[in-house]
């Protein structure tokens, strides 16, 4: 099995899943084109990185992503699953990674009461 790049994972994902996701990224895909012509122009847009692909995925999108590049796909938590394509991947990195699944936070704004 090759590696997995943001190519081979996009191919794994359904028709109107690309489509979803070419609405988040902002990238324009035609709606009408093949499977494959949908996940090439996602690949090939330079916006959707891999990471951030991985971590717009579901459970099922990323047990199916192993499946499909050979990979161990046990286990029901998406950082696990996330972590085997990321290691199959070959990311290294000297910094801890940023979390890929963490809630939004909202700033706190400080206000001052009126004395």
């Amino acid at each position: 099995m090759s590696a997995p790049s943001t190519r081979t994972v996009l191919q794994t994902l359904a028709k109107n899943r690309l489509l979803e996701l070419a609405r988040s990224f902002s990238v324009a895909v035609p709606p009408n084109a093949t499977k494959e012509a949908q996940a090439e122009a996602l690949a090939v847009s330079g916006v959707v990185r891999f990471r951030e692909l991985l971590g717009s995925l579901g459970r099922d999108e990323l047990k199916a992503a192993c499946r499909s590049h050979g990979l161990d796909d046990a286990g029901r938590a998406r950082p696990l699953l996330a972590a085997r394509l990321l290691q199959a991947h070959g990311a290294t990195e000297t910094a801890p990674p940023k979390p890929l699944f963490t809630a939004n936070t909202i700033p706190r704004l400080l206000c001052r009461r009126p004395v």
